[in-house]
């Protein structure tokens, strides 16, 4: 039961992001194609499937264009792209678009480790390194910058091709090359890691729609799908070996001399990191042991009392690392702090006290120095005030307090106080978008000490990061200990708190009394207007707010009733029974939800029948894709799903322009079951638009 429910949601999310005015003409945008290149290589019995392939596939699902891939050297891609000989380019280093006029994804395409690799594990005392021409400049000065400063002697070979390269390393006649780690084939060895860098999608600045289209649709793609970078990795590039627990020279003295690691460390903010008994505990703080463990570091924590506190903590020199730092990092703060390879994968969700008022105007809640994404917070909300707190208790205060508050935070974090039962008067939303969580590391301190822990981090494995979620995933019981140890302050308090509840226990009583009827009152109202299974209004409460709304059109204003039946139901309840009838029920008012807007009417009129009303829809043309998006979702979903009777959806549509009379509502229902009719006796499992008669 719960896949299903995780299903749902998933389309929920992919839904919520599709653009209701997409442009429905297919448009070529060309793809640079590089021979010899692990992300284009061919696999499969028909030779076409690679790791591009179906990476631009995924992206493409909501879009409709099409790919044209178009031979060009690495060298030239970026005078590709410029001059226009190409449109735009999957995976982009961001330091190499550094001075070029290029429009950047906001979301990653990818996170990749600069590396020194090898079909054989060699010594570094006098390496032979073989480095391609035509990788950008800044890359080649890290590379060069890291063997200084590790006190490398080596030599350095230049190369026009990967295959040049290769046949060379093979042969003996260089020692190893540095490359990108998802490049690397399979029987390598990574030996050493140096630098890490974000890779997004890069189309010229004067394609700006192209540019709007694909940044939107990754977006979605990552919120539906974020484990599809490793998915394609593990199937279309060879896993390369990781030698590189063994520490170079330069690295096992800086630890020698350096043992100790400050983490500055946030006193409560659980489940991540907060301080009980005297003592830090977190999930983050055991991914911290296991990588000091590892490297033969010693940690020590610098307690802060908010995340904004421990991020200049380590701007001012006083720790040496910071958690819980992404890609959303400002460029102030990117001045002094350095990321580190990823050590989680962070899921934000929207965390509110009612969900309908935040349609409207609403104030987001912000974490003190946590960075969220201005992109998707602009796309989805209309926020007309920021309000900036401390500490996490905080924000769930004044969420709690007022309807039109919200908040993004980590999935864990939002389980962990919900979990607990710490706040009850607030709701998590299953939206939202995931970030690549590293270790933020001061940029005063020695290279060495960031290929230390990122060496360290690559032996942290999926099954230690579950340990470490269930250890702390409950709350700390600290009570017993405070009492113990301030029990004269322990009387003092309950002795004022039982003087003041026995002068004001009858004002709450009458207060709780009182909020309890409204409750009720509200439960009861809220139970007339929906239908039982579903949550969606029923037939009278759909009926009279439509009508309400045709009553009050502006004369341009374009209004859409969109009335959907399940083929073949009784089929369903005939053959599978009423319970999983009933499953297909709530599964197409699910999707329903997920596929049109916030503000679009969904209701269910009876039986298998539902009905929207798209309210200021400007473009019928924008009708027709949004249906096309439902019937995909509907066809994802029930193929999924293990029912052995197909699911698809029959679909009446009307419409009309502009203020509506009496009887509004029967015309256009009658004109939207026109149309249903029409698809019914063609064969079902499509959509028939009817323009409705005006009213008077």
């Amino acid at each position: 039961m719960r896949n299903k429910i995780s299903a749902i949601l998933f389309l929920l999310f992919a839904s919520s992001f599709i653009p209701l005015f997409a442009s429905s003409k297919t448009r070529l945008v060309r793809i640079p194609f590089y021979e010899n290149d692990a992300l284009y290589k061919t696999h499969g019995n028909d030779g076409t499937a690679s790791y591009i392939s179906e990476f631009l596939e995924n992206v493409n699902r909501y879009l409709d264009y099409d790919f044209e891939y178009v031979p060009v050297s690495r060298d030239q891609v970026l005078d590709a792209l410029k001059d226009g000989r190409i449109d735009m380019i999957p995976f982009l280093g961001r330091d190499a678009a550094v001075g070029h006029n290029f429009l950047l994804s906001d979301t990653p395409t990818a996170i990749g480790s600069l590396v020194f690799a090898s079909n054989r594990i060699v010594d570094f005392d006098n390496p032979r390194i073989g480095i391609l021409k035509f990788a950008p400049e800044n890359l080649r000065e890290n590379i060069m910058l890291y063997a200084e400063d590790q006190e490398i002697n080596a030599s350095y070979f230049f190369y026009e091709s990967t295959e040049e390269l290769l046949s060379d390393l093979y042969a003996n006649k260089i020692d190893v090359f540095a490359t990108i780690d998802f490049t690397i084939p399979d029987d390598f060895f990574v030996l050493a890691i140096i630098d890490n860098q974000f890779f997004s999608l890069a189309v010229n600045s004067n394609n700006q729609d192209l540019f709007n289209d694909f940044n939107s649709s990754l977006s979605t793609l990552f919120l539906l799908n974020p484990n599809l970078i490793s998915t394609l990795r593990s199937r279309y590039i060879p896993s390369a070996r990781y030698s590189i627990n063994k520490l170079s020279p330069k690295e096992q003295k800086y630890v020698r001399m350096n043992k100790n690691l400050r983490v500055a460390s946030v006193i409560n903010d659980p489940p991540y990191s907060s301080l009980v008994n005297e003592e830090f505990r977190g999930i983050i703080i055991d991914q911290i042991e296991a990588i000091t463990n590892e490297s033969g570091l010693k940690v020590s924590y610098i307690p802060a009392k908010s995340y904004i506190d421990a991020i200049n903590l380590v701007k001012w020199g006083e720790a040496d690392v910071v958690y819980e730092v992404n890609e959303l990092l400002i460029k102030e703060d990117l001045a002094s702090i350095k990321p580190t390879s990823p050590l989680l994968s962070q899921k934000y969700v929207v965390v509110c006290n009612d969900e309908e008022q935040l349609q409207g105007d609403s104030v987001f809640v912000c974490l003190k120095g946590r960075q969220y994404s201005k992109t998707y917070l602009d796309k989805n909300f209309h926020v007309i005030e920021s309000c900036d707190l401390d500490t996490l208790e905080e924000c769930f205060e004044a969420i709690e307090e007022n309807k039109n508050y919200f908040t993004l935070m980590p999935l864990q974090e939002a389980d962990y106080y919900f979990k607990n039962h710490l706040f009850t008067n607030i709701k998590i939303l299953n939206e939202g978008y995931s970030v690549s969580v590293s270790l933020g590391l001061s940029r005063r301190l020695a290279p060495e000490l960031a290929a230390v822990l990122d060496k360290s981090i690559y032996t942290l494995t999926t099954s230690m990061f579950e340990d470490f979620m269930q250890r702390n995933m409950e709350l700390n019981q600290t009570l017993g200990a405070f009492i113990k140890k301030h029990l004269a302050l322990f009387c003092i308090i309950v002795a004022v708190f039982l003087l003041v509840l026995a002068t004001a226990i009858f004002l709450i009583i009458i207060i709780l009394t009182k909020r309890r009827k409204d409750r009720q009152i509200q439960y009861a109202m809220n139970l007339a207007n929906r239908d039982s299974m579903t949550g969606l209004f029923n037939h009278i409460a759909f009926e009279k707010k439509v009508a309400g709304i045709l009553s009050h059109q502006q004369d341009n204003e374009i209004g859409v009733f969109v009335m959907i039946d399940i083929d073949n139901f009784k089929k369903v309840n005939d053959t599978l029974g009423h319970a999983k009838g009933d499953y297909v029920i709530v599964s197409v008012a699910n999707i329903l939800l997920a596929t049109f807007r916030g503000g679009d009417l969904k209701g269910r009129m009876g039986g298998d029948e539902f009905a929207v009303f798209m309210r200021n829809v400007s473009d019928i043309e924008a009708v027709k894709h949004k249906m096309r998006v439902f019937q995909i979702a509907i066809k994802d979903y029930f193929e999924k799903s293990g029912l052995e009777i197909n699911v698809t959806c029959s679909i009446g549509i009307s419409w009309c322009r502009g203020k509506q009379g009496e009887n509004a509502f029967k015309k256009i229902y009658k004109a939207a079951d026109e149309g249903l009719y029409k698809v019914k006796k063609s064969g079902k499992n499509a959509f028939s638009i009817v323009e409705m008669e005006p009213t008077s």
